[in-house]
């Protein structure tokens, strides 16, 4: 009876081990901070002037933050929202696993650039 239990024991605890294999690839060099620093038609200084915002103020209206265990949060304009990430070259998508939104950019040069309805935001690491 001890002999079935271990092998038991054994057996889920190696399903535990083989369950986080095969999630999503995160490649840990773009693990960090990143702020806005550039719409497709301001400079982040531009903007912060135009909305009368401090320029740290303007950087952080819009930004993310990757963790290295594939977890995420996207700022705008103080609204955090988590979300999880995965790299593939130099794609990186963040997605939302309670409903189907995904955001995907490309990195570059330390700076995460993303395309939203024709307006080009560039993200750049702190």
């Amino acid at each position: 009876m001890k002999r079935i239990l271990s092998m038991i024991l054994a057996a889920m605890l190696l399903l535990g081990l083989l369950a986080g294999c095969g999630g999503a690839s995160v490649n840990k060099d773009y693990v960090g901070v990143y702020k806005l620093s550039q719409l497709s038609t301001f400079s982040v200084e531009e903007y912060a002037s135009m909305l009368d915002m401090e320029l740290e103020e303007a950087k952080e209206s819009m930004m993310v933050e990757l963790k290295d265990d594939g977890s995420a949060v996207w700022t705008t304009d103080g609204e955090a929202e988590s979300l999880k990430w995965k790299s593939e070259g130099e794609t990186v998508t963040l997605f939302d696993n309670a409903s189907d939104d995904t955001i995907e950019g490309t990195f570059a040069d330390g700076s995460l650039t993303f395309d939203f309805d024709g307006e080009t935001v560039i993200l750049t690491r702190e």
